[in-house]
C-alpha cells in the first residue's frame, strides 16, 4: 500500500476514465490529464482544449505496466519509443556557452547475448532490419554496414545529392565512382 512504501496518499479509484485532470479557465480552457491505462497497470498522459463538457483530448505519452515509455505512441515496444517527431538535444540554455558535457547522448557499455562486452553503438534499421551502425570498441571508432558505405555531398530536401566516395562490401573503394572494380578506383570525371 502507499502507506507502507512511505508515499503520501492520494487514491483515485474507478472503472473507466479514472485519473487526475488539471485545467484552467472558466468556460473554455485547456489542460492535461493522467489516467490509468485501459490495458491495466500503465499510465496515459493527455492534453486537451475546448469548452467544459466538450473537451478535445490528445494522448501524448504512455507508460506501460512493464515500464516502457512511449511519446507519440500508445504502445511503446522498447524502453523509450518516440513516434512521429524529432528528438532535440540542446547544448546550452539561456544564452550560456555550451561545454563538452552539455547536450550529450550517452551510450554505455553493452553486452551481446553471450554476455561478452561488445561495441557501444548506434544502430540504424530499415523496415525492422539492421543496416548500419557506428560505435566504439576499446579505443577505436567502428563503422558498420550491412552492405556498402556511400558518402554524399550536396544532399538536399528533394535531391539525393552526389555520391563522392564508396566502399563496397567486397572492400573495393571508389572515389568519383559508385561501382569500383579494383581495390582503389579513382574517377576524376
Amino acid at each position: 500500500t502507499a502507506a507502507s512504501t512511505g508515499f503520501s496518499r492520494l487514491v483515485v479509484n474507478g472503472n473507466s476514465n479514472t485519473g487526475i485532470q488539471l485545467g484552467y479557465g472558466a468556460s473554455t480552457y485547456g489542460g492535461g490529464a493522467i489516467t490509468v491505462s485501459s490495458a491495466g497497470g500503465g499510465l496515459d498522459f493527455w492534453t486537451y482544449t475546448g469548452a467544459i463538457g466538450a473537451e478535445s483530448y490528445s494522448q501524448r505519452m504512455a507508460i506501460t505496466s512493464t515500464g516502457n515509455v512511449g511519446i507519440g505512441t500508445t504502445s511503446p515496444s522498447s524502453k523509450l519509443t518516440v513516434s512521429a517527431g524529432d528528438i532535440t538535444i540542446s547544448g546550452s540554455s539561456g544564452g550560456a556557452t555550451a561545454t563538452p558535457t552539455d547536450g550529450r547522448l550517452v551510450f554505455d557499455n553493452q553486452h551481446d547475448n553471450d554476455g561478452a562486452s561488445t561495441a557501444n553503438k548506434i544502430v540504424l534499421y530499415n523496415s525492422g532490419a539492421w543496416k548500419a551502425g557506428i560505435g566504439i570498441s576499446s579505443n577505436d571508432v567502428d563503422f558498420y554496414s550491412g552492405d556498402n558505405f556511400r558518402f554524399w555531398t550536396e544532399h538536399g530536401a528533394s535531391t539525393e545529392g552526389d555520391e563522392r566516395f564508396t566502399i563496397l562490401s567486397s572492400g573495393n573503394v571508389g572515389i568519383g565512382t559508385d561501382s569500383p572494380v579494383a581495390k582503389l578506383e579513382v574517377n576524376s570525371g
